[in-house]
């Protein structure tokens, strides 16, 4: 019953960690910081790497909604 219900878990996983991973590729390297030029060039490399991160975040928020929903069909399916 616990390989059963580990293999539904593993199916139930896969559609959407493989939607995250293609818009984790998608969403390209992280910035790195740029110390070269000063303040300035810093700052702006802060926002893009501040912007990055909450796509990201964003990205793996939904893909948490997704695999709630999806875990919580395989408890409600499993027999009590």
């Amino acid at each position: 019953a616990l390989a059963e219900r580990a293999a539904k878990d593993a199916a139930a996983r896969a559609g959407p960690k493989a939607k995250l991973d293609a818009a984790l590729a998608a969403l390209g390297p992280k910035p790195e910081l740029d110390f070269s030029n000063g303040f300035a060039s810093y700052r702006a490399s802060e926002a893009l790497q501040q912007a990055w991160n909450g796509r990201k975040a964003a990205l793996s928020k939904a893909y948490r909604a997704e695999m709630r929903g999806k875990l919580e069909a395989v408890v409600d399916a499993a027999p009590r």
